[in-house]
């Protein structure tokens, strides 16, 4: 049901807007934008859909912060997972694995540089790439 969604994030409104052809689709996408702007931490910057699971989504926060939701349970955040600093997180990218038994890697960027993330492995859940220098 929800891999035919399309989404879009409001750079100027710094909160997720989601657009869905399907009406169940759309409320539980109603639903899901009603508990982020309920959340007291941030105002969300950015989100997109995870790759592998197209019921999950990321939304980046202005506090740098990462959230993970389901769209099939929307009651509240599967996963919350601060980032490295409090810049907000303007872009995230799911990636694409072959083998799916591995962690699910989600690069996200803000205006200290690039984090990778692995969204479903707590033992490794950030690496910090810097502001563009090569070394």
């Amino acid at each position: 049901m929800c891999d035919s969604s399309s989404l879009y994030a409001g750079w100027k409104k710094k909160e997720c807007e989601w657009k869905n052809k399907e009406v169940e689709s759309e409320s539980k996408i109603q639903k899901l934008q009603q508990k982020v702007s309920q959340l007291k931490e941030a105002a969300a910057w950015s989100c997109s859909w995870d790759f592998h699971r197209s019921h999950y989504i990321y939304a980046g926060l202005q506090n740098g912060t990462l959230m993970v939701f389901d769209m099939c349970q929307t009651v509240k955040p599967v996963e919350s997972l601060n980032g490295l600093s409090s810049n907000p997180i303007h872009t995230i990218l799911s990636f694409s694995q072959k083998n799916t038994n591995r962690p699910r890697p989600v690069l996200t960027a803000s205006s200290i540089g690039l984090s990778l993330w692995n969204d479903d492995c707590r033992e490794e859940r950030k690496t910090y790439f810097g502001s563009g220098k090569c070394r």
